[in-house]
């Protein structure tokens, strides 16, 4: 697992997604975490979803989280 996080994204996560250990380790590293069938109006817009309905986001990606956290850091900087 890598250190704490000085840039948190606010990310949300399939269900059957949110207990794998690569989702946590983002949990443990400062990242606001939440539960897809979780997310309502107390919830802040997403800087990254991961669900098979976004960029077919499936089991077999985790290789592709430190790319999708990278560009989802630089689209939350441009948006300032």
């Amino acid at each position: 697992m890598k250190g704490k996080t000085n840039q948190p994204l606010v990310i949300v996560v399939a269900d059957a997604f949110f207990n794998h250990p690569e989702v946590e380790s983002l949990a443990n590293q400062g990242h606001k975490v939440y539960r897809w069938s979780g997310v309502g109006a107390d919830v802040p817009e997403p800087d990254l979803i991961l669900h098979p309905a976004a960029h077919f986001y499936n089991e077999t990606m985790a290789d592709y989280l430190p790319a999708a956290i990278t560009a989802a850091r630089k689209r939350k900087r441009e948006k300032r």
